[in-house]
C-alpha cells in the first residue's frame, strides 16, 4: 500500500502528477520487507489527455519510467472528470535495493505539447526515499 504525500483534501482545477511510497510489512521482524514506489495521476477538471514523465534521479542521471533509459519516454493517459490512475513505479524487496537515497520525479505535460500542466506550486512531484 502507498501514502501519498502532499495530498489535501483541496481541489485542484488542473491535473495532478503526486508520488507515493509504501513498505510491506516483514512478519519476522520490524524493518519492512519490501518497498514500493507508485505514481498517481488525478483529473478534477474536463476530459484532457496527457504525457506523464517518471524519472529515477540515480548517480547523478535520470533513468525515465517505464524502460528506466536515459531517453525521456512520456506514459499517455487520457484522463476523464473526476479520473485518478495509479501505477506502480518500482516494487522491490527491501535487501535488493543498495543502502542510499533515492528521489524519484514525476510531471505532466499536455499531450505532445512538452507544456508543463498542474498547479502553480506542484509542476514537478519529488518523493526521496531512504533506504538503510
Amino acid at each position: 500500500m502507498a501514502i501519498f504525500v502532499n495530498l489535501s483534501s483541496e481541489r485542484w482545477d488542473q491535473p495532478q502528477a503526486v508520488l507515493g511510497a509504501g513498505e510491506d510489512a516483514d512478519y519476522a521482524g520490524p524493518t519492512p520487507a519490501s518497498i514500493s514506489v507508485e505514481a498517481q495521476v488525478i483529473n478534477n477538471g474536463p476530459v484532457v489527455g496527457v504525457d506523464v514523465y517518471v524519472a529515477l534521479e540515480l548517480n547523478g542521471q535520470l533513468l525515465y519510467w517505464p524502460n528506466w533509459q536515459l531517453e525521456p519516454a512520456p506514459v499517455q493517459v487520457n484522463l476523464r472528470p473526476g479520473h485518478n490512475q495509479t501505477a506502480t513505479i518500482i516494487s522491490a524487496p527491501r535487501s535488493s535495493i543498495p543502502p542510499g537515497a533515492y528521489t524519484f520525479w514525476a510531471c505532466m505535460t499536455g499531450r505532445n505539447t512538452g507544456k508543463l500542466i498542474g498547479p502553480l506550486d506542484r509542476k514537478f512531484e519529488t518523493l526521496t526515499i531512504e533506504v538503510d
